[in-house]
């Protein structure tokens, strides 16, 4: 999994792409068999 566009700090990058590998995503298909895909997905964090 690639950060295409950090968000400056090391440690909010890094828990976002461990937040992401943990989830799971139904195959892309086509003609009804699973393909190569790929998903941008912005993470965003807020502080309280």
């Amino acid at each position: 999994m690639d950060i295409t566009r950090s968000s400056g700090f090391p440690l909010l990058d890094e828990a976002a792409r461990r937040a992401l590998l943990r989830w799971r995503f139904v195959a892309a298909r086509e003609n009804g068999r699973p393909v190569a895909s790929t998903l941008p997905w912005k993470v965003e964090f807020t502080l309280k």
